[in-house]
């Protein structure tokens, strides 16, 4: 190739190459322009107060614990040492600096991965586009701001892609600071591990010291080599499919549902499909140098009837395109000795939590996002301006646009994910109205889903799950929840009410291990209710309403449960909570202004003597209103607007 054509295909190669990384930063535009504004009120995940309050009570000298648990390991360590930082200048300064730190995380994780694809040979550009498509990565960036440790995940996986071929030491240090980042990091640790030069006991060395000093710290906290929070909400989830009574059809249906994203399923998808697909398509381009041309286009032919109902094999198909393209150089410029890795890591962390726990969560699947851009940039990388031109223009652009698309779905929240997150904050808020008139003093709340109530209410509240508390998980284990309640002379409760369900097949039930006899009709006694209602939502799965209650029932209610003539007119476009106490027969009610055709929709229903804090955010259209009113009667008790 004459120097002509090369700088020509590389000038091509450029402007795709930033085509591409504006559309897969579509995704990134989509969650700061549309995503932060409706959810600066409640940006952080009920989990993360775990963390906030586990460094807020270090550093407030009352030990290694949550709220009014036992002393605990917490959640990943490294995150709450760095939460540390803030905690010493206050509760508030916590809540300012967690999604800061995480952005900033993400920042330096783009930058290290840039120095490793140029390491790699990546040149001038490459190792910018690389950095800016980790940027670019809605479910990185969102999950890096979620108040939990994503974030610092992010940056200690590509710090530990960029020491693979490191010294052993300098290696070592990364694999025990990305297994104190983030626990399941270590499977990549290990994986990262095989492919090192030397005997197999130099190899050994580094994932064997991360584990040793994890578990080491663990037993120096809580007397167990596992972190408090590894075990209760996998064991939740197999006790209750075993409390349907499974047969064997039962087993093989949910080991099937369960296992299927491991072969490249939805997480890959929703962490970077092209990131994944690139990495893939390395051992497929060696397999059809050994096969006819045509035997590989009838196996992306089947594979692509196949995939059409779904996304399970969207990155198959992908990496087979990215395989059969003659001129991407996946083959020669992206070793298979180096992909090996980091795909056996990657299938390790799903298969993980997905095929053993039963317990995946969107933010699990950060690391994958982080290989997956490694991936792409290394790619880059390993060819010359042709295979850079082909790859980009041919591929990468269109498939960026489409999976932007896709990933841009994913930006905020689901729905329910969002209705239950502020729900559980509305309760938090007001419950330092409700307490001091209900509680006597000294009386404890119990809460599965307890991180805002104990962020807010500090140690009058207990976690019942088990995450940060290993006695309730004990006493939950053994079925006898009720029992230990009674122990801690803890007679409050409140969270979503499907968390007290009998019935294993509702997400987070428990009541079946509160003990024999038990019946949340009848031994629980609903005192107050927080409801959050998403105008844009008509999806109600029990999660958006969080209740009070006192268990056991058959005491005197207070005169006034709660102060009834708070009500939030801040004004703006953050929401708004309206206290309401209707009589029997009652509805709450909505008018939109942009649906005037369909019947009102209703908020709430009449408790008597029941105080419901209903959460109301306006609307997101421009120029749209709502009324909110008791139903029969035409005073509007508030109007919301949206934006003009």
């Amino acid at each position: 190739m004459d120097s002509t054509g090369g700088t020509f295909h590389l000038r091509v190669a450029l402007v795709f190459a930033v085509l591409s990384v504006l559309a897969l930063s579509s995704g990134f535009v989509f969650v700061f322009l549309e995503g932060v504004p409706a959810a600066l009120d409640s940006l952080f995940r009920d989990d993360a107060y775990y963390c906030f309050d586990w460094a807020r009570s270090v550093v407030e000298g009352r030990g290694p614990r949550v709220g009014g648990g036992a002393p605990t390991s917490g959640v990943h360590l490294l995150w709450e040492l760095v939460l540390m930082i803030p905690a010493l200048a206050g509760s508030r300064a916590v809540e300012l600096c967690a999604a800061p730190i995480g952005a900033v995380a993400v920042l330096l994780a783009a930058l290290v991965l840039g120095r490793s694809v140029r390491a790699a040979g990546g040149g001038r550009y490459v190792p910018w586009i690389t950095g800016l498509l980790l940027l670019g990565n809605s479910l990185v960036v969102v999950e890096a701001c979620n108040g939990q440790e994503s974030g610092l995940g992010a940056l200690a996986m590509a710090w530990a892609l960029h020491e693979a071929r490191a010294s052993r030491l300098r290696f070592t240090f990364a694999g025990v600071l990305a297994t104190f980042a983030r626990s399941d990091l270590f499977l990549f640790v290990a994986a990262l591990a095989l492919q090192r030069p030397g005997a197999w006991w130099e190899r050994c060395l580094g994932p064997a010291v991360a584990l040793l000093l994890y578990a080491a710290v663990n037993l120096a906290l809580t007397g167990r080599p596992l972190q408090d929070s590894a075990e209760p909400m996998a064991w939740l989830f197999h006790q209750r499919f075993e409390a349907t009574d499974p047969g064997w059809r039962d087993w093989l249906r949910t080991l099937w549902w369960w296992g299927r994203p491991v072969a490249f399923g939805s997480p890959f998808v929703l962490a970077g499909a092209l990131g994944t697909a690139c990495l893939l398509a390395v051992p497929f381009r060696a397999l059809f140098d050994r096969l006819p041309l045509s035997s590989a286009a009838a196996v992306l032919g089947i594979t692509a009837m196949v995939g059409l109902g779904g996304d399970d094999l969207l990155i198959p198909c992908l990496a087979i395109v990215l395989a059969l393209l003659p001129q991407a150089s996946t083959h020669a410029g992206f070793p298979l000795r180096e992909v090996v890795a980091p795909l056996g890591g990657a299938v390790a962390l799903v298969a993980l939590h997905s095929l053993i726990r039963w317990y995946p969560r969107d933010y699990y699947w950060v690391p994958i996002g982080v290989i997956g851009t490694w991936a792409i940039g290394r790619t880059l990388a390993g060819g010359g301006p042709r295979s850079v031109a082909a790859v980009v223009a041919i591929v990468a652009f269109p498939a960026g646009s489409f999976l932007a698309a896709i990933e841009g779905r994913f930006a905020p929240w689901d729905a329910h994910l969002r209705e239950s997150e502020h729900a559980l904050d509305a309760a938090a808020h007001h419950l330092d109205i409700l307490v001091p008139e209900v509680l006597a003093e000294g009386e404890r709340i119990g809460a599965f889903n307890s991180g805002h109530l104990t962020w807010r209410l500090g140690d009058r509240v207990v976690n019942l799950d088990g995450v940060v508390n290993r006695p309730a998980f004990e006493a939950l284990r053994a079925g006898r929840m009720g029992a230990w309640l009674d122990e801690q002379g803890i007679r409050w409760l409140c969270d979503n009410p499907q968390q007290f369900s009998l019935d294993p097949t509702q997400p987070h039930a428990c009541g079946a291990w509160f003990g024999t006899g038990f019946d949340p009709a009848d031994d629980l006694e609903e005192w107050a209710r927080f409801v959050d209602v998403d105008p844009e939502s008509t999806d109600r799965r029990g999660t958006e309403t969080v209740a009070l209650y006192r268990l056991g029932g058959g005491f005197e209610r207070p005169v006034r449960a709660l102060r009834l003539d708070w009500l939030d007119r801040s004004g703006g476009f953050a929401p708004q909570t309206l206290v309401w106490v209707g009589r029997a027969g009652e509805e709450l009610v909505r008018d939109v202004s942009y649906a005037p055709d369909e019947p009102p929709q209703t908020l709430a229903r009449a408790i008597p003597g029941v105080p419901l804090a209903i959460v109301l955010r306006p609307p997101t259209r421009p120029g749209s209103g709502t009324r909110i009113y008791v139903r029969g009667r035409e005073e509007a008790m508030l109007h919301q607007y949206g934006p003009r």
